[in-house]
């Protein structure tokens, strides 16, 4: 198991780790780890490089998507009255996730 995957397997049983935890870990350990590693071999693969091309339009369309989706997969770890706090929230929120998750992607 890769380095950047060993923390999330070994926690996963600790109590007081909320869910959320988890899919937020996961998601560091695949952009910083999965992606680059995709990346370099795709392009080797396909004799590209990430530049060339529609590939960094579509590496666009890939954030514009997780853009859109971020806010209901979210919401889908919250429990009602967190919920009901995320419906006050939800502007400040999404910018905050939106830009972690462009940033991180952007850097990898």
């Amino acid at each position: 198991m890769p380095l950047a995957w060993r923390p999330l397997a070994g926690q996963r049983a600790v109590a007081g780790i909320e869910p959320v935890q988890f899919a937020l870990a996961g998601m560091n350990a695949h952009i910083n780890h999965d992606l680059p590693i995709a990346v370099v071999s795709t392009c080797t693969a396909l004799a590209t490089a990430p530049g060339a091309g529609s590939h960094f339009a579509d590496y666009q369309k890939v954030g514009q998507l997780l853009d859109a989706a971020g806010q209901s997969v979210r919401q889908s770890f919250e429990s009602a009255a967190e919920l009901a706090v995320d419906r006050h929230l939800a502007a400040v929120a999404n910018l905050i996730a939106s830009w972690t998750i462009t940033s991180a992607r952007d850097l990898a």
